[in-house]
């Protein structure tokens, strides 16, 4: 579940800090995003663990490069909390 969790992470935040014209559609991106947040509504407190987990690791991995990209750090700092709208978390961690 570790590795799947770190995927997702991941791939959401790559969506979410794509810069337009790099092959972006705002809409599409869009409707990715809110198709994940709808599946993972359904997610069992061990998968939701298991996510919070994988960004706080994506987090401390940019923080340890030598150039941490700024959006990615912000995106990742919040990721839990962005994906579920605040609903029980603050930043990657429960409310």
């Amino acid at each position: 579940m570790e590795k799947l969790a770190e995927a997702v992470v991941y791939t959401v935040t790559y969506i979410n800090t794509r810069e337009e014209g790099a092959g972006a559609c705002l809409e599409d991106d869009v409707s990715v995003l809110e198709s994940v947040a709808f599946m993972m509504q359904d997610a069992s407190d061990a998968e939701l663990d298991a996510l919070a987990a994988a960004a706080k690791r994506a987090l401390a991995e940019e923080l340890a490069t030598a150039h941490p990209r700024d959006t990615w750090v912000e995106t990742y700092s919040a990721w839990m909390e962005n994906l579920f709208g605040g609903d029980g978390w603050i930043g990657n961690d429960r409310a």
